[in-house]
């Protein structure tokens, strides 16, 4: 009987997920992030998609966003954008990206604003073969900036 039991919430979890957007946006503070003019955007010394950053910053660019890619984020910077993401034949499987406000002064990280996690479903990978890396990180950007 605990078998069945196990195997219920199991299955419940795994139709659940299933079912679930690619997308889950969470907004961890108040903070207001209109008039946002400049954003620093955290690279990987070795990072596991290159086209990313330079991605998101010609995405930026088009929303009146400047940004500048660097290792660690240093100070001056007001906000920033981290992330952790897995990718496949030049497309991003899963990540997270978190948008922070930062210490000027100090370059620490002050406030934790917006966070997306994404996840691409096998419904999306006709979408992903056309609109690439882009289109992934429009959608990505479009939710973690509003």
């Amino acid at each position: 009987m605990k078998k069945l039991g196990v195997i219920s919430v199991v299955s419940a979890l795994v139709l659940t997920a299933c079912s679930s957007e690619p997308i889950k946006y969470s907004a961890l503070s108040e903070q207001s992030i209109d008039g946002i003019k400049h954003i620093c955007l955290k690279e990987g010394e070795v990072p596991k998609l290159a086209e990313y950053n330079p991605t998101v910053a010609q995405y930026l660019k088009t929303r009146g966003i400047s940004s500048e890619i660097m290792l660690n984020i240093k100070p001056g910077c007001e906000y920033a954008v981290s992330y952790a993401l897995n990718e496949k034949n030049g497309a991003i499987v899963n990540g997270k990206f978190r948008l922070v406000s930062i210490n000027p002064e100090t370059g620490d990280i002050k406030t934790r604003l917006r966070e997306v996690s994404y996840w691409q479903k096998s419904s999306e990978e006709e979408e992903v073969a056309k609109t690439g890396l882009k289109g992934q990180v429009e959608k990505i950007f479009g939710e973690l900036l509003k």
